[in-house]
């Protein structure tokens, strides 16, 4: 039986507005206290091969982008209940399944190359991608079902809208950035086989230059220290937190307790990458500003679409 979200009908709470402003508050205010502190905070937390945090790092990014692959399976769902066979119903819907699929094939990838890559465990990536494979044909199965059990194109939207957050934030800011400032990761800066020493750091807002002597080419990922990826992965898991209880109406009142498990995620992640000599706290804050911004602003048009009520009125 087809369904429609009702948030009235089935309790689901908005955030609300000072959630995120508590959360960017803080996030801005450790990226300030970093842009003094950066080298002597690296300095402490450093630790080479931490097993929790190379744990950590390797799936840092899992439960954000399921959420964008369990989006893909709403969309899939939505496509074939539409019948319509009008050359425009046509066109969307071959635009539709061309960005579902690629998105799910795509995060796929990217959550099994973190696992087998540096930044996990170094193994085989095709190793990674049969590790994750299951799981992820999972995620898009539990997004299929719901969407087929579902009759709300507000839904579709918001699943439309979260793998776009994710290909801006996690797979487009953050790789753009990277490439300008080419900032060296402090795990390279204690590394002498790289050529570099603690001379070559740089703020985060001097992009690096590039000197003789230095072991590595100017696109090796070693030098795509600023922002973090990781963290703006991580931080997705913020906006699969407000996604699921849109999936799972049962969970609408505990919505502010997945937001918290969401951040905490987050500054886990964040952590652990700076505990790897991964990054700095300013990659990690900076990240956390941006993705958290547009994700307040996707909440913004979820909660806007779904309650007929003032914005951000409690229900």
């Amino acid at each position: 039986m087809n369904q429609k979200i009702d948030l009235e009908k089935n309790k689901i709470k908005a955030i609300g507005l000072w959630p995120f402003i508590c959360l960017l508050v803080l996030v801005v205010g450790l990226f300030i206290v970093a842009s003094f502190y950066d080298l002597d905070i690296a300095k402490y937390l450093f630790s080479k091969d931490e097993p929790l945090g190379i744990f950590i790092s390797s799936i840092g990014l899992a439960p954000g982008f399921f959420g964008g692959i369990i989006a893909s399976g709403v969309i899939i769902a939505f496509n074939l209940k539409n019948k319509k066979k009008d050359r425009i119903n046509i066109l969307k819907k071959l635009i539709l399944y061309g960005y579902s699929i690629a998105m799910a094939l795509g995060l796929w990838y990217y959550i099994a190359h973190q696992i087998s890559s540096h930044n996990g465990y170094n193994i085989n990536e095709f190793i990674g991608l049969a590790i994750i494979l299951p799981f992820a044909c999972g995620a898009l199965y539990l997004g299929y079902r719901i969407g087929k059990k579902t009759n709300d194109d507000n839904l579709l939207l918001i699943s439309l809208l979260y793998g776009i957050v994710l290909i801006i934030t996690a797979l487009g800011l953050a790789q753009i950035f990277k490439h300008i400032m080419n900032r060296p990761r402090y795990r390279v800066l204690v590394d002498e086989s790289t050529g570099l020493t603690m001379a070559d750091y740089c703020n985060w807002w001097e992009p690096f230059k590039y000197h003789e002597g230095i072991n590595i080419l100017k696109t090796d990922d070693n030098l795509q220290s600023f922002p973090s990826g990781h963290t703006t992965g991580a931080a997705s898991t913020i906006m699969l937190a407000l996604y699921l209880p849109l999936l799972f109406p049962k969970l609408g009142r505990e919505r502010r307790l997945l937001f918290l498990g969401g951040v905490l995620w987050m500054f886990l992640v964040a952590f652990c990458r700076m505990w790897l000599g991964a990054h700095f706290l300013s990659d990690t804050m900076f990240a956390a500003i941006y993705t958290v911004g547009v994700i307040f602003a996707w909440n913004i048009i979820i909660e806007k679409k779904l309650i007929n009520k003032e914005l951000f009125e409690l229900i």
